[in-house]
């Protein structure tokens, strides 16, 4: 899931081009050459950092005033691992004996200062900055990518999905639709229209896989 930055100039230009980057470097590389964990960290620390110089550069050339940018949030199952690359405030959470948990950590102001003790998560929640992204690909030049691994157990069910899925859906709601959802593609389309329901208010993208 790659989701452009809200309030920027070209955002969807921005998501476009780190997809066509990712799917770049995977369909030419060999699927002997993702042998290992470390292996699937290097395609994907190499490909999101390819992207992310590519953009910078777009952003220079054109000198756009509010440069571009995406979050991405990439997954690859390997063996019996869900290995996941993050950056931004998009998210892949794990629905495990319905029990819900957020495997990744959002590089946003309002969560940075929660995890440095600066503000209370009420207090954090309100403030005006709270949304802005700390780290995404295309408008910083040192990008973070955040690695995270996940043993996959029969029964357990996968969401990653854009802010415009977790702004307007609780945990609660999310963890009711991925529980109640007969298949993967049943649980997409209950998230769309909750979102959608519930006021709708940015891009919502969904993702689910079913083990």
């Amino acid at each position: 899931v790659a989701d452009g930055m809200g309030g920027h100039e070209c955002g969807e230009v921005a998501s476009q081009l780190c997809m066509h980057y990712l799917l770049r470097e995977w369909h030419g590389r060999r699927e002997a050459q993702f042998h290992s964990r470390e292996a699937i960290y290097d395609f994907l620390s190499q490909a999101l950092s390819r992207a992310n110089r590519h953009i910078c550069h777009v952003n220079k050339v054109l000198r756009i005033r509010f440069p571009m940018g995406t979050t991405a949030t990439v997954a690859v199952h390997w063996q019996d691992k869900l290995i996941i690359g993050h950056v931004g405030d998009s998210r892949c959470y794990r629905l495990r004996r319905n029990r819900l948990r957020q495997l990744t950590s959002d590089h946003n102001w309002q969560s940075e200062m929660i995890r440095q003790g600066m503000f209370t998560r009420n207090d954090a929640a309100v403030h005006p900055l709270s949304n802005m992204l700390t780290n995404c690909v295309g408008a910083v030049p040192n990008l973070r990518v955040d690695f995270v691994v996940s043993t996959t157990m029969p029964g357990d069910r996968f969401l990653i999905c854009s802010d415009g899925v977790t702004s307007m859906i609780t945990d609660q709601e999310v963890q009711d639709i991925l529980a109640v959802s007969s298949e993967a593609a049943d649980a997409v389309k209950r998230l769309i229209h909750q979102a959608l329901r519930n006021g709708g208010l940015d891009n919502i993208t969904a993702i689910c896989l079913f083990q």
